[in-house]
């Protein structure tokens, strides 16, 4: 009888070291998701102004020119840039994201696409401290511009 109540008494410590360990595995990965998480959230906001704006650039015609059936759109990369710069200020979207800057390819691929390209600083929730610099986050999107009567 004492023999089987001292085998108890060691398997107590033992669990509770299992206990301890599971716990600490749990809150890492509690954090591992997390941390995912907050990167895809930003970086799905960071789609969507970047969508905006070519969108918003796309629908600023500087010009038209006529081929050989009917006119079309003309972007050029400068109008394009400049829509997006403005439309940045305007809208105050710089304070929502870190480091926001606009990366290439940003600006008229074609005549009448408008092409956006934004990257930003993700930081991770919980992991400042391996990860103080963040992760970097890039989003681009184009628009079309088409005359129809």
């Amino acid at each position: 009888m004492k023999a089987d109540f001292a085998r108890a008494a060691d398997e107590e410590g033992s669990i509770m070291l299992l206990l301890i360990g599971l716990g600490v595995v749990l809150l890492i990965l509690a954090t591992v998701v997390i941390g995912i998480t907050s990167v895809y959230i930003q970086q799905q906001q960071l789609q969507n102004l970047s969508d905006q704006l070519s969108s918003a650039a796309a629908q600023r015609v500087t010009g038209l020119s006529s081929g050989s059936d009917k006119p079309y759109v003309r972007l050029t990369n400068a109008a394009v840039s400049e829509t997006v710069s403005q439309t940045l200020e305007q809208t105050g979207a710089v304070q929502e994201f870190e480091a926001l800057r606009i990366s290439n390819p940003t600006g008229a691929p074609d005549t009448n696409t408008a092409q956006v390209t934004l990257s930003a600083r993700a930081r991770i929730p919980l992991v400042s401290i391996v990860l103080p610099e963040g992760v970097e986050i890039t989003a681009t999107s184009s628009a079309r511009s088409e005359l129809q009567q």
